[in-house]
């Protein structure tokens, strides 16, 4: 039967197939990677690591040779992938909570929880909808704090023409899969400034190359993953519940080595194609907007209006939870590609508390948590896949 997976970035076999062989040759495919990547984003440095979390994991690193502050500030609610990196910088955490119009920060809480201990503010890009930057900005410059931008989610979005990635300090790009500017795995950090670049280089060397049977191990992936994403195949590992399809996993203990040669003869090509895929999430994005922003039951989250997201997925909030529970229900009978996003404010992950200073006042967080749905925007969404998610929305909020 087909069924939607809730995000895909296919890769097809052809670019794994030149990717694999670039690798074995010893191609220069790594340093090409960067150049292109430094000319999408206009960002004068860029570094290759193993994953998302890794480059954030180096970031911070990064910020704590260049100052004694002990603290940072990121999202309520967001991927459990930002608090494994956090809890592995070994730095204070506080929990600011979000607005749910743009599940981006409230920036009010932001503005007071900044202070002469703050390290660093991380924005996360939730589900490809761009924070409010130049607002974020505002409420936290004069204090001496750096902004680490997570657009893990959101390669290609913009601000006022300004890639997200480089309207921070530092950026975090995530190639990872199920990420709309997959590699099969890697992440990268961005940034145009250069005494920050300087100390993250000298910090990268000092990490390992990935093993030959990590390459192989990715070649086998990338494999499966092109047949399997698939809707007409995707019900085959969407059925097998050890492979944790769409988990959540808080792992502080994750590997940060080099990104595999591997990845970077993949992520060249998609990194060609990513506009292109970005548009079509886009349209899906603007069908369902269009079609479920009038419903008063409904609330739907929006960036900024200067703003161009990318949907890696589409956020919508039930203003009761047993409607998101029912819906959900729903969806996922017909196999339709939706889901919960993330299952729980950062608070509630328990090897992350220890982590956390300060009060975690945040009930906009487990509001959000409990009443969000995220709908598939990828190019296997066909026309009559979206017009079916959102009949069964409207009829089921009768």
């Amino acid at each position: 039967m087909r069924t939607l997976p809730p995000t895909a970035a296919p890769v097809p076999l052809r670019s794994l197939i030149r990717a694999l062989v670039e690798s074995v040759g010893g191609d220069r495919s790594e340093e090409l990677f960067r150049d292109e990547i430094k000319k999408y984003f206009k960002a004068k440095n860029v570094f290759l690591l193993s994953s998302g979390k890794g480059a954030l994991y180096v970031a911070l690193a990064a910020l704590q040779q260049v100052s004694n502050r002990t603290v940072i500030i990121i999202p309520a609610y967001s991927s459990f992938c930002l608090a494994s990196a956090a809890a592995r910088s070994g730095l204070h955490v506080k929990l600011c909570d979000i607005d749910p119009k743009t599940l981006d920060f409230d920036l009010d809480i932001l503005e007071r929880l900044a202070d002469e201990r703050t390290l660093a503010v991380i924005p996360v890009h939730n589900h490809g909808l761009a924070c409010n930057m130049e607002a974020i900005r505002e409420r936290v410059s004069g204090n001496g704090v750096y902004i680490i931008e997570d657009a893990a989610q959101a390669a290609g979005a913009t601000i006022e023409r300004q890639k997200l990635g480089l309207a921070g300090d530092l950026g975090i790009l995530s190639f990872g899969r199920g990420k709309n500017f997959c590699a099969l795995g890697g992440g990268a950090i961005v940034t145009n400034d250069d005494t920050l670049a300087s100390i993250i280089g000298n910090l990268i060397q000092k990490l390992t190359k990935p093993s030959k049977s990590s390459e192989a191990t990715l070649c086998l992936t990338g494999t499966a993953l092109g047949i399997l994403l698939q809707p007409k195949r995707y019900a085959i590992p969407s059925a097998l519940p050890f492979l944790h399809l769409g988990a959540n996993v808080f792992d502080q203990g994750f590997k940060v080595s080099h990104l595999p040669l591997i990845s970077a003869g993949v992520g060249r090509r998609t990194l060609a194609e990513l506009d292109h895929e970005n548009e079509i999430r886009i349209h899906n994005a603007f069908f369902y907007r269009n079609s479920l922003l009038s419903n008063p039951d409904l609330l739907i989250p929006s960036g900024p209006p200067e703003a161009y997201s990318v949907y890696l997925r589409f956020p919508v909030l039930f203003k009761r939870k047993e409607d998101r529970e029912r819906i959900l229900l729903l969806l996922t009978k017909e196999k339709l590609g939706a889901s919960r996003s993330y299952p729980t404010p950062l608070d509630q992950i328990p090897g992350f508390r220890k982590s956390l200073i300060g009060e975690c006042k945040i009930p906009h967080a487990r509001w959000v948590a409990d009443r969000i749905l995220t709908l598939p925007t990828h190019r296997y969404v066909r026309e009559e896949d979206r017009a079916r998610i959102v009949q069964l929305i409207k009829e089921a909020l009768k």
